[in-house]
């Protein structure tokens, strides 16, 4: 049962309510469906069973009728009459079977379906029976006293079958006129039957809505803990600043709306103090905070000069350097010229050393040639003196052919000599040749030792070029750097300036607060107020101490002028006197506990930026206490009281 008792209030009303409407919903559903019922049993008596009735009627009038106009046939005395009799006869039988078959249908019992059995089998024999005495009957005469014997007989046994006829169709109709009574019985009993089943809901509805009512009454009563006139009472004094109020709660009372109205007055009674023993805090801590960021201005000037300084030799000193990379690449540039001279020299070299050993070779060749000519010559001269021989043998005969052979043995000898002096000439060039492919190899080293110098030197270049590329790029950075700590120097600087005039208007917000929360009546506003206010008029002021600006004192400077310019501006457009408080929303900064401003007074005295973080931390527990306190003097609603 204890998730009935965390429902809400609404919840429960809801439930309450919806309880008693489905209990009526309940009651009036069953008169609804007990109506119903009722209403088609009469229908289906009216519809079924009557006409049932006035069927099985009208066929046993049929019957009666055809027994009468049978009977009336035996003493009818004109022809005339005798044929209407037989009409009425056969228009009676008509009705009679179509009296049963419309009853057919309604007889669908077991009981009904032997009955209507009985008539099926009674039917035709006492129809055929019927048709054959009217037949035989037309061809009688008019005198009874000539009719046939046959027609007393007949007769006699066609009123048996017309009254055995006329029981069953009795009992038919009894039997329907029982399931009528038996319908009716049932219809009364199922009224009475609703209508205990409705007073008895209808009890239960009443039951159940005065304890929901005495459940739903004392639920509430416990959740407000009191008269709901006393916690509205209860809400406007600490609406209007009366703190001192006593809540009353039953005794035992830990969960009701008074009971956490009482609590909320004493965390509101402690908040105040706090707040006033924050506020002294502060003020005291701004004074050192406005003297520690004069120092810290001046300071942060200097150090604006001096980077501005450096930022100027830097940019000289990236000139220089870059000058001295251009240089570089201008002479790396220039050596890599000469290396490709050098290897095309070297290819020339190359070539000559190819074409001086193909004239060694010529050379070579002529003289292998010279050789064969020699040869030749000395082979003539040989022939010439056969041929003098022999023309000397031959005597006069031979004469002429002894001149041609001292001729040929004369230019054999010139071309002798000739192929000697050239062969020696031969053999000298190509001496001359083979010192001069000597020498073109040798050339052709030192210009392979020049293009790997080359080279070398070349490389030697990129290198010196990127270093300086480089040094160039990490100048450019460092100058960037020191640039952007110039910007960072000076945007620090406006900071400090921003954070003086933060403590100023913090001092002023300070003031402002104090005598916001001293509208609020407490038991321990005096003595707490004396407690805080004594230390801090006998501690001396100290003088604020240099340091190095935190890394994050610049975030907690920005953040505090933010709140503080936020802050003066919610208390100018205020009155000064005790009415609403407004300041930043909580939501902007971390909530921070009463005590931070205690805090931010012991540590007051460490550094600039640090005091600034904790002056900041201050405010923002002032921005957090306060909106919990949109409490006016004049008037306040419900809402305003239950945010707490």
């Amino acid at each position: 049962m204890g998730w009935i008792k965390r429902l809400p209030v609404s919840t429960v009303l809801t439930g309450g309510f919806l309880i008693v409407a489905a209990m009526g919903a309940a009651i009036g559903g069953l008169g609804i469906y007990t109506i119903t019922q009722l209403t088609r049993a009469s229908d289906e008596l009216a519809q079924k069973q009557m006409r049932a009735i006035t069927q099985m009627g009208s066929a046993a009038n049929s019957l009666a009728h055809a027994s009468r106009a049978q009977t009336a046939l035996l003493i009818a005395t004109t022809l005339d009459e005798r044929k209407a009799l037989s009409g009425e006869i056969s228009s009676n039988m008509q009705r009679l079977k179509d009296g049963v078959e419309n009853v057919r249908p309604l007889f669908a019992s077991d009981e009904g379906k032997k009955m209507i059995r009985e008539v099926d089998a009674i039917y035709p024999v006492w129809s055929k029976r019927m048709t054959d005495f009217v037949a035989l009957m037309d061809k009688q005469g008019l005198d009874p006293t000539q009719f046939d014997s046959r027609v007393t007989a007949e007769n006699v046994g066609l009123l048996d079958d017309t009254g055995a006829f006329e029981k069953t169709l009795d009992k038919m109709v009894k039997r329907v006129e029982d399931v009528s009574a038996a319908s009716t019985v049932k219809a009364r009993e199922d009224a009475q039957r609703s209508r205990l089943l409705m007073m008895v809901m209808a009890a239960v509805g009443a039951v159940l809505g005065i304890v929901l009512g005495i459940v739903i009454a004392r639920r509430l009563s416990r959740q407000l803990g009191g008269e709901p006139s006393y916690a509205a009472d209860i809400a406007r004094r600490i609406a209007g600043g009366d703190l001192a109020v006593q809540v009353k709660t039953r005794p035992g009372d830990h969960s009701s709306m008074l009971f956490a109205m009482s609590q909320m007055q004493q965390q509101l009674t402690g908040t105040i103090s706090n707040i006033k023993s924050s506020a002294d805090s502060i003020a005291s801590a701004t004074k050192q905070i406005a003297a520690g960021n004069a120092d810290l201005s001046q300071r942060t000037e200097e150090q604006a000069s001096s980077l501005e300084e450096t930022a100027s030799s830097m940019e000289e000193l990236t000139s220089i350097v870059k000058q001295n990379a251009d240089n570089a690449r201008q002479a790396s540039a220039l050596a890599g010229n000469a290396s490709d001279i050098a290897v095309k020299g070297g290819e020339v070299v190359g070539r000559v050393i190819e074409t001086m050993t193909g004239i060694n070779a010529s050379s070579k060749k002529i003289a292998d040639i010279i050789g064969v000519i020699e040869g030749i010559a000395f082979q003539t001269n040989i022939l010439a003196l056969n041929a003098a021989v022999e023309a000397a043998r031959a005597g006069e005969q031979g004469r002429g052919f002894a001149v041609v052979a001292g001729e040929v043995r004369s230019l054999a000898q010139r071309s002798a000599t000739a192929a000697k002096e050239i062969k020696e000439l031969i053999g000298d060039s190509v001496g001359r040749v083979r010192n001069g492919s000597a020498l073109v190899t040798e050339a052709g080293g030192v210009i392979e030792e020049v293009v790997v110098a080359v080279k070398r030197v070349t490389d030697i270049m990129g290198e010196i070029s990127a270093a300086s590329d480089e040094q160039s790029s990490g100048i450019e950075q460092v100058n960037q750097a020191v640039n952007q700590m110039d910007e960072v120097t000076q945007q620090n600087a406006a900071l400090v300036e921003q954070a003086a005039a933060a403590a100023l208007s913090l001092e002023e917000q300070a003031h402002l607060l104090r005598n916001a929360v001293s509208a609020f009546r407490t038991d321990e506003s005096a003595e707490l107020a004396a407690s805080v206010m004594a230390p801090l008029a006998a501690e001396p002021a100290k003088p604020a101490v240099r340091s190095e600006v935190h890394p994050e004192g610049k975030t907690q400077i920005v953040r505090s002028v933010a709140r503080a310019i936020a802050s003066r501006k919610a208390g100018q457009s205020a009155k000064p006197a005790p009415a609403v408080v407004e300041t930043p929303a909580p939501a902007e900064a971390p909530a921070v506990a009463p005590d931070q401003g205690e805090k931010a007074h012991q540590e007051a005295h460490s550094s600039v930026a640090p005091v600034a973080a904790v002056a900041a931390s201050a405010a923002v527990s002032v921005a957090v206490a306060a909106p919990t306190l949109k409490l006016s003097a004049a008037s306040a609603d419900d809402d305003e009281w239950s945010t707490f």
